[in-house]
């Protein structure tokens, strides 16, 4: 949280001292004029590109509006990419920015390899390129987490609540994401804090359900096939609030229902709030919005020639109801 204060309170006076507002000298391309409070009196506002996976996902959501807040704050132009989880879209819309002139670029790259060859493009044309969560060694910098120790927070929390409620005895399901090999690392963390807390808890079914509707398909379908499972857990919030929609229109009894997710997302921490069967969430030690700041500070921090490490690790944490009022924003 230090480093993110100093990041930000350190802003205004990176933005001021940019020159050309880009490493890339005679290289630089913008049809902009306004005097913004980015132009360091040059003329010229900074422009960076920005593509999530996709923002139906309420995380990318969330961290976009960060973004969004931070380079409005600070008169930058912001040009926001959604692929809608397609890679081809994604690597195109890079492509975009590289032709546009952006100054810098921040990527949550879907898929590393896919993405390295357009990311050192970038690169070598002077752009520099910021990577959230997923490392592409190209890249100036990324901004992540360990994808294990995200699952094994929600993992751990499940296990708890399983051995406090249900005597350690559960079928549980998850609903995971295997075409994202990063994400499947977040899968074996969920499996390794459910068995470390209740060992005797069983995984009795997978599916596949990253966004809320293929979620609440994929839960209806599980409670279908294993009317005994009483806790679903989602390697985002995304899909397990479909699987809260499909768990609460059911007949299942409630009182010892689990639900959870990852990314600490606004919808599922209200629900953690109201003493609802969404009971913990698997979150940074930054909120979402916070995080999107952070990235863009580092984008400035880039164009200004500053040196930033390879990879910048956040925290991770459960998020339940002693500590939901740290991370939920209005």
């Amino acid at each position: 949280m230090k480093k993110l204060i100093c990041c930000i309170l350190t802003t205004g006076m990176l933005i001021a001292a940019c020159v050309g507002c880009s490493t890339k000298g005679s290289n630089s391309q913008s049809s902009h004029s306004s005097q913004s409070s980015s132009s360091g009196g040059t003329g010229k506002e900074l422009k960076i590109g920005l593509s999530v996976m996709d923002l139906s996902n309420s995380y990318f959501a969330e961290f976009s509006n960060g973004a969004q807040k931070y380079a409005d704050e600070n008169g930058i132009k912001l040009i926001i990419n959604d692929p809608q989880s397609d890679t081809q879209k994604q690597v195109s819309a890079i492509e975009n920015f590289i032709n546009s002139g952006c100054d810098a670029i921040v990527v949550s790259a879907l898929d590393a390899e896919s993405s390295k060859g357009i990311i050192a493009e970038a690169e070598a044309k002077g752009i520099r390129v910021i990577t959230e969560t997923t490392f592409v060694e190209s890249a100036t910098t990324c901004v992540t987490f360990e994808e294990y120790d995200f699952g094994y927070a929600l993992g751990a929390a499940a296990g708890k609540w399983i051995s406090e409620h249900l005597n350690g005895n559960a079928e549980y399901a998850i609903l995971n994401q295997p075409t994202l090999p990063q994400v499947i690392d977040r899968e074996n963390g969920i499996k390794a804090g459910v068995a470390e807390f209740a060992p005797d808890a069983k995984l009795a079914a997978t599916a596949a359900a990253n966004l809320t509707d293929t979620g609440m398909r994929a839960a209806e379908n599980i409670l279908q096939a294993n009317p005994n499972i009483q806790v679903i857990l989602g390697v985002n919030d995304s899909g397990a609030l479909g699987a809260y929609e499909a768990v609460m229109a059911s007949s299942v009894e409630k009182e010892n229902f689990f639900i959870g997710g990852c990314d600490g997302a606004g919808d599922a921490l209200k629900k953690i709030k109201d003493g609802t069967i969404y009971r913990a969430s698997a979150g940074l030690e930054l909120p979402n919005e916070d995080i999107g700041r952070l990235c863009m500070d580092y984008a400035v921090k880039a164009i200004n020639g500053e040196t930033l490490d390879n990879i910048y690790y956040l925290g991770c944490v459960a998020i339940d109801s002693a500590n939901v009022d740290t991370y939920l924003t209005e």
